[in-house]
């Protein structure tokens, strides 16, 4: 008669988001525990708003219920949360995997951004360059046609002597 009560005060404590920490110390015997008392131990390791999950403990627990009773009502229930842990636990690999990407990822386009910057500057410089250059090419045009002109000049002014 006292189990459902300490049951339910146990699952009042755990939605009540106050953590079962004290499951963890002193008042249960945990060396030979039940499937239920091992379900409510592996729920209070999920975490709550006031305590991180414990995912590896939490996972012990429900892997025991699996184990060491397979017929209780606690095992399906066990299962899906062992699920969800190997789902979570993969998802936080994955999120750890694509936060160091995303930070190489920046490093690259930081690069790539200075990169931009002195290819800028330095196609500029070029363009300026380039400006020189042609308006040095039409000098020299200009410069070439005005000799053949002097040529001609000097070759028709020797020829009339």
């Amino acid at each position: 008669m006292k189990r459902p009560i300490i049951l339910a005060s146990v699952f009042v404590i755990l939605l009540s988001g106050c953590g079962l920490h004290i499951l963890h110390k002193e008042s249960l015997d945990l060396e030979k525990p039940s499937a239920e008392v091992l379900f409510i131990l592996g729920c209070s390791y999920l975490g709550s708003c006031k305590f991180s999950p414990n995912y590896t403990n939490a996972r012990l627990c429900f892997q025991r219920i699996c184990d060491e009773f397979p017929e209780s009502k606690w095992r399906i229930a066990s299962e899906g949360i062992l699920s969800l842990i190997d789902r979570v636990e993969q998802l936080a690999e994955e999120n750890q995997q694509l936060k160091a990407e995303i930070e190489s990822l920046t490093k690259e386009i930081e690069q790539n951004k200075t990169l931009i910057r002195e290819l800028k500057t330095e196609t500029s410089i070029l363009k300026k360059k380039n400006a020189i250059l042609r308006k040095d090419i039409e000098r020299l045009k200009q410069l070439e046609i005005e000799l053949e002109k002097r040529k001609e000049r000097l070759k028709s002014q020797t020829l009339k002597k």
